[in-house]
């Protein structure tokens, strides 16, 4: 099958910008996920007229609920889907019944199926023939901090809550989209801790229809994220990669990645978790460098690129200069940095002097330096 370019694909406002959402199976408990979906969905201030859809309640938090989706008083935007997987199909075919343009899967489906018979791949065959645009399944949802949508049931949120909204910076905005809901918003956690500021989180689950590079691209084009953090197993549609890194190249975002699949062992948990096909390391290494995406080995490295650049510091080269009191930890910079292949000058007696006596200046006497 060929993959048709990004262009040609329907938009994802109806997902991620959407004007009315209902919510099919939602449940007036909120310990489990059908309740709190709700409940989050409630809690994070989303502007728009909300549904609840479940026979077997007349009211759910304090909401009108209506038995299906063929009994909605409007066609939604979106959909947020948490039933059982062998009621997913019939709820979609309702949803494109009804007019209603996203949805978002979060029902896993079972394990080990053949290749044609998984949950996904009968998603992916709906999408292509209605139209729709549909997140997941297994997908963990997303945020939009600003918009207040936390359309998630991802219990995160409710011990690290997002900033109110309106208190973000206008500028130097974070975003992470992930094929792996638990490490989505464990980075999530991490960055709110560190006070680096998130606009978007997105969890693509086992993308039967919106894959993670679409999602990049979309983000890319609103505009609204300085950098993007990117926690990928493989890409299904490789091909779209080149096309997505040059626009954020050309839009001024920062892309950072965290790739697992390195050593064997690491690719066969990738397949097994969300079904991607990790591919060779090293061509991943090759297109990365070769469009300028950032690739990082831990959280704490892509807190810290995400935290710099967020600031305003992103290199437009590889020169690289150290300043440090300690000659040990000089040279065990100064080895890190030459194996990125990162050009670190030797500094001339002048300039000696010259940091000295900017040192002298900037550092308070009561620091000590560990």
């Amino acid at each position: 099958m060929v993959t048709p370019p990004l262009s040609e694909l329907k938009p994802l406002e109806p997902l991620f910008c959407p004007r009315s959402i209902a919510v099919v199976g939602a449940s007036q408990d909120t310990r489990r996920i059908r309740g709190r979906l709700l409940q989050q969905l409630l809690v994070g201030g989303f502007d728009g007229p909300v549904y609840p859809v479940n026979p077997s309640s007349e009211v759910i938090q304090g909401l009108k609920a209506y038995p299906s989706v063929d009994a909605l008083p409007e066609p939604v935007d979106l959909a947020l889907i948490a039933v059982a997987a062998d009621q997913i199909m019939e709820v979609l075919a309702q949803c494109a019944t009804r007019g209603i343009r996203a949805a978002a899967i979060f029902t896993a489906g079972a394990n080990g199926l053949p290749i044609g018979e998984r949950l996904q791949d009968h998603v992916a065959a709906f999408a292509r023939e209605s139209g729709m645009r549909i997140l997941g399944p297994n997908a963990e949802g997303f945020i939009d901090t600003e918009a207040g949508l936390l359309a998630t049931f991802s219990p995160t949120l409710i011990h690290v809550p997002p900033l109110p909204v309106g208190s973000l910076p206008r500028r130097g905005r974070v975003s992470i989209v992930s094929q792996s809901g638990a490490m989505a918003f464990a980075l999530y956690s991490r960055a709110m801790s560190e006070h680096v500021p998130i606009r978007h989180l997105v969890s693509t689950g086992n993308e039967s229809d919106v894959e993670l590079l679409e999602v990049v691209d979309h983000l890319v084009a609103r505009g609204t994220s300085r950098v993007i953090l990117m926690f990928v197993e493989g890409f299904r549609n490789p091909e779209r990669f080149a096309a997505v890194a040059a626009r954020a190249a050309d839009a001024g975002v920062a892309l950072v990645v965290a790739k697992i699949g390195r050593s064997s062992a690491g690719q066969r948990a990738a397949v097994s978790h969300t079904a991607h096909l990790t591919g060779a390391d090293t061509a991943y290494d090759a297109a990365f460098e070769r469009y300028g995406v950032i690739r990082v080995d831990t959280p704490d490295e892509m807190l810290a690129i995400a935290a710099a650049i967020s600031a305003g510091a992103l290199p437009t080269g590889r020169r690289v200069a150290i300043v440090t009191t300690s000659g040990g930890a000089g040279g065990g910079r100064l080895t890190y940095a030459s194996k990125q292949v990162s050009k670190c000058p030797s500094s001339s007696p002048n300039s000696n002097g010259g940091w000295s006596r900017s040192c002298q200046t900037m550092v308070h006497p009561r620091i000590r330096w560990m």
